[in-house]
């Protein structure tokens, strides 16, 4: 159920892009591509090679088939994907298109050859085999199907540099800057700078990125969006909701629990486990496109400075993660806290209440879900689609 959770979009762009993919394929094998694909059978009758090599076959069932083995290869393909992702993390992009692509081929043709005999029948089944699996057919599905992967990997990649929502947002014709309600959490490394030297700079960068890869899987669980990466540090932002203020926490101790249970990984590649601090607050921001020849989302506002001071809080008062008291009052679950007092942060003119944030007793999203709806029912039945929403967004 996790694994769908975390992964539902991409497994659903995955399953409906091979399925159509499949189908179109399947439509221009059976009516040709112009007249490229067409034959001419001894009677004089011409159609394409397809329909004239299978006439016992019903065509119109063909695609219902195709249609449903499209869906499982997409369920398959997509599974493999996310599930080995760590695995392509490293080689560059042609590459990881190159082994994904091979990997998908094998996988499709095991899927086909059990799927096409028993939905068609074994007569028909293995005669549409046998001609899938003819040289000039088999070549021709491999260019397809690493085409397909190519255009997959692209979107993948495309989405990790530039959010979608942000994309719409540069896009969008409007200049002037929005108003909004954010959370922000500056998450950073603790001793990175004794790690930097004990490394050396490429070892620590590899480091980063695996802790960054460790950031983004807990960001799923905590409808977290990534704002920046500066060095090592990170910064997430949610949009202000009762059950945000809850995954806004929530989300430093999951990310937590990722490193602790990949302890022995990084004992075994780099000596060491990494640890991080954290600093929560929100308010008011401008949300603004901003650049000219590199353009891209900005926040503007004290509430990501007081987060950011927050933050570096943490070594003075010997805490791992602050929260200010603004966010504090909007959290209506029993976390454990230490109230710390009031604290004047660098470059502010008012003393800011800080908190010390434990970990509650149980942090699974299904917890948290079952006793926010029973804390806030009104506002949170629209939970769920405003979670959903946000993710499309």
């Amino acid at each position: 159920m996790r694994f769908w959770n975390e992964n539902r979009k991409w497994i659903a762009i995955h399953t409906v892009t091979w399925c159509f993919a499949k189908v179109l394929f399947v439509a221009i094998k059976l009516w040709g591509l112009g007249n490229a694909l067409y034959k001419t059978a001894a009677d004089g009758t011409t159609a394409p090679l397809l329909r004239l090599l299978t006439p016992e076959v019903d065509h119109g069932n063909l695609f219902l088939v195709v249609a449903f083995s499209g869906v499982i290869d997409g369920l398959v393909f997509s599974w493999f994907d996310v599930r080995f992702d760590a695995w392509f993390r490293r080689p560059g992009f042609i590459r990881r298109v190159l082994v994904k692509g091979l990997a998908n081929l094998c996988l499709g043709l095991a899927l086909t050859s059990v799927l096409v005999p028993l939905l068609l029948g074994k007569t028909s089944g293995v005669k549409i085999l046998s001609l899938s699996l003819m040289h000039t057919n088999l070549v021709v599905m491999a260019v397809y199907i690493l085409l397909i992967t190519f255009l997959l990997q692209l979107s993948k990649l495309t989405a990790a540099w530039i959010q979608t929502s942000n994309l719409l947002h540069i896009l969008s014709p409007q200049t002037k800057g929005v108003e909004e309600e954010r959370i922000f959490m500056f998450l950073d490394m603790k001793g990175s700078t004794t790690h930097a030297e004990t490394l050396g700079h490429a070892k620590y960068s590899a480091l980063i990125q695996d802790c960054f890869a460790d950031m983004t899987k807990a960001a799923k669980q905590t409808a977290a969006e990534i704002y920046q990466y500066i060095g090592d540090e990170a910064v997430f932002t949610w949009r202000t909701s009762p059950a945000n203020f809850l995954y806004a926490i929530q989300h430093f101790f999951h990310f937590r629990d990722l490193l602790a249970q990949r302890a022995g990984y990084y004992r075994k590649h780099y000596g060491l486990v990494p640890q991080f601090k954290a600093g929560i607050h929100h308010g008011k921001v401008v949300r603004t496109p901003v650049g000219v020849t590199h353009k891209t989302l900005a926040f503007h506002g004290d509430a990501i400075n007081t987060a950011s001071r927050i933050q570096g809080k943490c070594n003075v008062l010997g805490r791992d993660l602050l929260v200010s008291g603004e966010v504090m009052e909007q959290v209506t679950m029993p976390f454990g806290y230490v109230d710390l007092g009031e604290h004047l942060l660098r470059g502010k003119d008012r003393k800011v209440r800080l908190y010390g944030v434990s970990k509650p007793p149980r942090m699974d999203m299904r917890s948290t879900k079952n006793r926010l709806q029973k804390i806030t029912p009104t506002k949170t039945k629209v939970a769920p689609f405003y979670f959903w929403l946000n993710g499309l967004l």
